[in-house]
């Protein structure tokens, strides 16, 4: 076992029942040479031998007190040397009587060195708690390496004591535990008020701990300093406030204006509202918010004049603006206007061409062959549009991109004309 304190002790206590000579065989037992004849450099020599090679004591401790009893008698010394040594002896020859005393005293100085111990432990849990709520302990810093299998454990009696401040640098992969008395008495880190972004520290780093005067300098945690109360409370209700107003601010740019003419489509513009808005789970407050921003022309002046129980809800707004602005179709009416739309490739791309053309269209709920016949039907370039014919597309979307595809290659001659 690794050299403790108690060990160091104890080996010093035996070494001082040695006389001189004995001194000098342990002392070249470990290569130790001294040319003086004080006892204690002889002793402190050999203890600082022990300490720095790590030495085991327990077995050479417990039979060199037997060896020390008879130090006297020749034949106990040389069984003392041979198990300070850590060797076996060959014969070994001890007096009954002598060998019960003499253990019997190593076991007295043993029990003396614990009791001594036991009393300072006692005399410092034993000091009277005559602090106050105003009380203050003078701090002392204290740094300590806590090594693996080393719990610090809190005496009940001094739980409720002050605390000192207290550096622990802890190993990697310690974390310290406390008794479950004690930890129910302070917050829990799911207590803590954590601001955003900020990590946990690793348990290889240095933590801030607290100590108890008089108990042996038990650590525990100490919360940090995080945002104050006020900070927090203000928080929570400003931010409701504040999400509303970027729904709000979100769902205004994804919608365009309605301006209740002839060619909008109520209907057309209620829907995409609701569909980004059930998308991204906006609340009905907020869709009647957006909704009333981007009104213009027609619809702002209505909107403006009407009384207040469209503002009420997202559903009475809704009714009410579709009972205003929707439109009869009328089958002939829209074709006409589809028919007239023609492409004038001198002045216009085909993709502008084609979204006109497809707005026109949208009131009938058209098929996509329809849809592709009558945008072809309104070239008058008699090439593309016989290029355009022989398109197998599946597609809108398809047809659009071949034709931007061929009216590129075409742009010259197409300006040309």
């Amino acid at each position: 076992m690794p050299t403790t304190r108690s060990t160091i002790e104890l080996a010093r206590v035996q070494l001082n029942k040695l006389p001189l000579p004995r001194l000098r065989e342990e002392a070249d037992r470990y290569g130790i040479h001294l040319t003086t004849e004080d006892c204690d450099r002889w002793i402190d020599a050999i203890i600082d031998h022990l300490i720095r090679n790590d030495l085991s004591f327990e077995l050479s401790e417990e039979r060199s007190q037997i060896a020390v009893g008879e130090a006297h008698s020749p034949g106990s010394s040389a069984a003392g040397n041979t198990f300070l040594s850590g060797q076996a002896p060959e014969i070994l020859l001890f007096d009954t009587n002598s060998q019960t005393s003499t253990e019997n005293k190593s076991v007295s100085n043993y029990h003396l060195l614990l009791l001594k111990q036991f009393e300072q432990q006692q005399k410092y849990r034993q000091v009277p708690d005559t602090s106050s709520a105003q009380q203050t302990y003078k701090p002392s810093s204290i740094n300590k390496i806590m090594t693996q299998g080393q719990v610090p454990v809190l005496p009940a009696a001094q739980q409720t004591s002050r605390p000192l401040h207290v550096d622990v640098n802890i190993a990697q992969g310690q974390v310290p535990v406390l008794p479950a008395a004690y930890q129910m008495s302070r917050p829990s880190l799911m207590d803590m008020d954590i601001p955003q972004n900020q990590t946990p520290v690793p348990p290889h780093s240095q933590h801030t701990f607290t100590s108890f005067p008089n108990t042996g300098d038990v650590p525990r945690y100490q919360k940090p300093a995080f945002s104050s109360t006020q900070d927090s409370f203000n928080r929570v209700y400003e931010t409701p406030v504040a999400d509303i107003g970027q729904s709000v601010k979100f769902l205004t740019s994804s919608i365009s204006f309605f301006g209740g003419t002839e060619e909008e489509d109520v209907s057309l513009w209620l829907d995409k509202i609701e569909t980004i808005a059930t998308s991204f789970n906006l609340s009905p407050m907020v869709r009647l918010s957006a909704a009333t921003v981007k009104l213009n022309k027609v619809a702002r002046c209505w909107f403006d004049l009407s009384s207040g129980d469209i503002y009420k809800s997202w559903t009475t707004f809704k009714v009410a603006i579709t009972r205003r602005f929707k439109r009869r179709i009328v089958f002939t009416v829209v074709m006409q206007k589809i028919e007239s739309r023609k492409w004038n490739y001198s002045t216009e791309s085909f993709q502008k061409y084609a979204m006109d053309k497809l707005l026109l269209m949208q009131p009938l709920g058209l098929k996509d062959d329809d849809i592709i016949y009558l945008s072809i039907n309104g070239i008058s370039h008699l090439s593309i549009k016989s290029a355009a014919a022989t398109i197998r597309a599946d597609s809108v979307d398809h047809f659009l991109d071949e034709m931007h595809h061929l009216t590129t290659i075409c742009s010259d001659s197409l300006k040309k004309n």
